[in-house]
């Protein structure tokens, strides 16, 4: 079934776009139909050829046989001739060699080896395309003109209501180098001719395409990707963890030491009778409340002496019992040589 116009618009000019860098043969169906060719860079075509419009179509095309064959094979890498391929490298001041359709009734010039190759990869890096498949050749007919007609692509010259004058002097500049009877003397590109206002001027064309080129391999560099290990960014953000990873370190070293000196020194320090004996102990060795440890009270020096004399002359000081209820145990223990406290 044949889709409407507005179907097929909607699917080819506002449909997905591959990028010719990311197509192969394989890709494109060996099948009638209407393709699409969209320019990526608004600045790789020179102002002088007029505006490209906003949505960056610059060419609309039928393959009554093949879509695989003529995009692919003619359009894109010019393996036979081809208009679209032969206007963009009319359009990039390619020139075909001088007296190579002499004497040949054809306007179907071609460019030599090495220019194909430059025209080739242009494209792969500044165009997309889009295509559909379409088995009605009055259909493709009807759908290319009316679609050349509303949206005027630069490239197109037939049907287009805005055809650009300046790539058609240029494509016929080409047939007339191709057609040359003398080829002697002349090079391969060719300046403005005097007299050919509207003949773009090939050399300051080959300046452009080289500062495009420039660009692009600038471009390449800034944004190609180095291995993470020759990335000096990389390694600046590698040692700046392991820096703040080391500072963590020496800081929990740090907590730690101190939370195990808090800890020593809260063991060694002087601890009072109630920490020491349960409330039981307490009760049933007579401690009394006033008693609380060292510090709470002041010794009595002559409860000392006396308890000492008492213990050289026989008699027994239950440290539970007799110095504690003296109320002078600790400071008995201090002037007899005995721990600080408990």
């Amino acid at each position: 079934m044949t889709p409407s116009l507005n179907s097929l618009e909607k699917s080819l000019i506002h449909g997905k776009f591959t990028p010719v860098s990311m197509l192969s043969a394989l890709d494109i169906p060996d099948l009638p139909g209407l393709y699409c060719i969209k320019l990526l860079n608004s600045k790789a075509i020179p102002k002088q050829y007029g505006p490209v419009r906003d949505n960056g179509i610059i060419y609309i095309g039928q393959a009554s046989r093949s879509l695989q064959k003529r995009l692919w094979e003619e359009e894109l890498n010019h393996r036979r001739p081809a208009t679209f391929f032969r206007s963009i490298g009319a359009l990039l001041g390619y020139l075909p060699p001088s007296g190579s359709l002499a004497g040949i009734n054809s306007r179907n010039y071609k460019f030599s080896p090495s220019d194909t190759e430059a025209i080739k990869t242009w494209v792969k890096r500044n165009l997309a395309v889009g295509f559909n498949v379409l088995s009605d050749q009055m259909a493709i007919d009807e759908y290319e003109k009316s679609l050349i007609r509303k949206y005027s692509p630069l490239i197109n010259i037939e049907y287009n209501p805005h055809a650009s004058e300046t790539l058609r002097k240029a494509r016929q500049h080409c047939v007339d180098v191709a057609k040359s009877e003398s080829s002697a003397g002349i090079p391969k590109k060719q300046t403005k001719q005097k007299g050919s206002a509207s003949i773009p001027a090939l050399e300051s064309m080959q300046m452009f395409n080289q500062d495009l080129l420039k660009k692009e391999t600038e471009n390449k560099k800034e944004y190609t990707a180095k291995p993470w290990y020759k990335n000096s960014n990389t390694w600046g953000w590698i040692c700046l963890l392991l820096l703040i990873l080391a500072i963590v370190i020496i800081l929990a070293a740090d907590v730690a030491a101190d939370d195990k000196a808090k800890a020593l020194e809260q063991q060694s320090r002087p601890r009072s009778y109630q920490e020491i004996f349960t409330p039981e102990e307490q009760k049933r060795m007579g401690i009394r409340r006033e008693l609380d440890g060292p510090g709470d009270w002041v010794p009595d020096p002559d409860i000392a002496r006396r308890s000492r004399e008492y213990i050289q002359n026989g008699g027994y000081a239950d440290p539970q019992l007799d110095a504690i209820q003296d109320g002078d145990y600790h400071d008995l223990l201090d002037q007899m040589g005995g721990p600080e406290g408990f």
